[in-house]
C-alpha cells in the first residue's frame, strides 16, 4: 500500500465529505503485514491489555528468524519489560540459548535503571514534600505502576514532574536543596527566557549515572495547545505509592488523554505508549465522556482518535463509542495512523519535515496552526544560548537576538523578491 500522504487539516479541506462506509473501507486498511519482529511485540501488547493469548504469541515467536532485531526493536519501542516477562514462560526449543542470554542480560539492566530511576523518583518527592510543593509525578515510573502495577515495567531516561506556573519557582528551589543543579548551566533567568516556549527546565544530579529531571509548568510546548489545565490535573489527581515514597498522580482519565497528546507530539514513536494507552481505554470504570470533553477543551480530539484507531486495529481494543469525528476528519485520522504504522513496520527514522508535517496536521483549529508558526518563529531556543551565552542580568537581550536571526535570514528574501518585481 502506498505511504499515505499527510494533508492539510480537515477543517481546511475542500473536497465532499466521504461516507461512512469511506472511512471505514480507510480504517480496515491501515493494519498491513506487520514484520515478524514487530509481530511479536504487537502480540505481547495484545496479552498486556488482555485481547490477545498465549498461542498467538507462541506463533508470533516460532515467526522469528533473528531475535537480535527483536531484542533491538524492543529496545526502540521501550518494550523489553513487557516481551521479556512473556518470553520466559515460553518453551526454551523457541529461543536460541545465545538469544536467550542476551535477553535476560537486557531484562537485568532494565531492572537496574528501574530501580535508579525509583531511587531518584523518592528523592525528588521526598524535597518536594518538605518544600511544601505538590508537584504531579508523571509518565516514568508512576505510569509504569498505574498501566501495569509494575514501576519497572517501563525505561526512562529521566523523571518528569508537573507544578502549577506559580509553584514552578518553589519547586526549583527544592530540586536545588535536594543537590540537582541546571542541566544547561542556566541560571533561572535565563531558563525563564529560554525555556518559556518549551514549558518546562531540566536538573541533573551530579552523577551522570542519575536519570535527570525534567520541571514542568505546562504539558506540553507552548507551540501546541495540547497541555489541559496543570492545576485541574493536579486536583483530579490520586495519591500513589513506589516503594515507600507517595507520590500525586494523573487519574485514568487524565493518563489516557496526556498519553495521546505526548505520543500525538512525538509522533507515537514507541509502541509501548499505544500499550498503556490501551491499558487504560480498557478499564471498564473510565470515564470516557470526560477524557473527550477534556480533549476537546485543548484541540486534542484528533490525537485522541489517532490513538484510538492505532489500538483498534495494531491490538484489537474497543473504541469508546463517543469518540467520533466527522467523517472527512475522520478520514484524517487514519492517514496520519497510516504513516505511524508504516514508519514502526519499516522501522525508520522520521526526517524533521515529516515530524513537522505530522505535527501540523494533527492541529484542529486555525488558532493553533497560528500559534505554532507564531512560537516556533518568535520564541528563543537553545539555538540562541549556543550562539551567545548572555549573563542573567541580560537574558531577556535572548529575544532581541533571537528576531535579529529571524530578519537576517528574511533579508536575503526580501531581496530577491524586490528584484524579481522590478527586474
Amino acid at each position: 500500500m502506498p505511504s499515505a500522504r499527510l494533508r492539510e487539516p480537515a477543517h481546511a479541506a475542500q473536497t465532499a465529505s466521504p461516507t461512512k462506509a469511506e472511512v471505514m473501507a480507510i480504517d480496515n486498511r491501515i493494519a498491513p503485514h506487520e514484520p515478524p519482529a514487530f509481530a511479536l511485540l504487537v502480540a505481547a501488547g495484545r496479552l498486556q491489555v488482555g485481547v490477545g493469548s498465549v498461542r498467538a504469541f507462541e506463533q508470533a515467536a516460532g515467526c522469528v528468524t533473528d531475535w537480535f532485531e527483536v531484542l533491538q526493536l524492543a529496545n526502540t519501542h521501550r518494550m523489553v519489560a513487557l516481551v521479556g516477562s512473556r518470553l520466559e514462560r515460553l518453551p526454551a526449543a523457541l529461543i536460541p540459548a545465545d538469544a536467550t542470554a542476551a535477553w535476560r542480560l537486557a531484562r537485568r539492566a532494565n531492572a537496574v535503571e528501574a530501580l535508579r530511576a525509583t531511587g531518584a523518583l523518592a528523592r525528588v518527592a521526598a524535597a518536594f514534600a518538605q518544600a511544601g510543593v505538590d508537584a504531579l509525578a508523571y509518565k516514568g515510573p508512576a505510569l509504569a505502576l498505574a498501566a501495569y502495577g509494575d514501576s519497572g515495567a517501563r525505561t526512562c531516561v529521566d523523571l518528569d514532574f508537573v507544578v502549577t506556573p506559580s509553584e514552578f519557582r518553589a519547586a526549583r528551589r527544592a530540586l536545588v536543596s535536594a543537590g540537582l543543579r541546571s542541566r544547561s548551566g542556566m541560571s533561572p533567568a535565563q531558563e525563564a527566557v529560554l525555556f518559556a516556549a518549551q514549558g518546562h527546565a531540566a536538573m541533573a544530579w551530579p552523577s551522570a549515572d542519575e536519570p535527570f529531571v525534567e520541571l514542568h509548568w505546562r504539558f506540553a510546548s507552548e507551540r501546541v495547545p495540547w497541555s489541559p489545565p496543570v492545576a485541574e490535573v493536579c486536583a483530579r489527581a490520586i495519591r500513589t505509592r513506589i516503594g515507600s515514597t507517595e507520590v500525586l498522580a494523573p487519574c485514568d482519565a487524565d493518563q489516557v488523554l496526556l498519553l495521546a497528546l505526548h505520543a500525538t507530539r512525538h509522533h507515537w514513536e514507541e509502541l509501548e505508549s499505544l500499550v498503556a494507552f490501551a491499558t487504560f481505554l480498557q478499564r471498564a470504570t473510565l470515564d470516557s465522556a470526560a477524557v473527550w470533553q477534556r480533549a476537546r477543551d485543548v484541540g486534542g480530539c484528533t490525537a485522541l482518535r489517532i490513538g484510538a484507531a492505532l489500538a483498534r486495529r495494531v491490538l484489537g481494543v474497543s473504541v469508546p463509542d463517543g469518540w467520533a469525528l466527522a467523517p472527512q476528519a475522520e478520514l484524517q485520522v487514519y492517514a496520519l495512523a497510516q504513516t505511524v504504522l508504516e514508519h514502526w513496520h519499516r522501522n525508520g527514522a522520521w526526517t524533521e519535515q515529516e515530524e513537522s508535517a505530522f505535527e501540523q496536521a494533527c492541529l484542529e483549529r486555525r488558532r493553533d496552526r497560528l500559534r505554532r508558526g507564531l512560537v516556533r518563529t518568535l520564541y528563543p531556543s537553545m539555538r540562541e544560548w549556543e550562539l551567545m551565552r548572555l549573563p542573567a542580568l541580560l537574558a531577556p537581550l535572548y529575544l532581541l537576538l533571537r528576531w535579529a536571526r529571524l530578519a537576517w535570514r528574511m533579508v536575503p528574501r526580501s531581496v530577491a523578491s524586490w528584484r524579481r518585481l522590478i527586474g
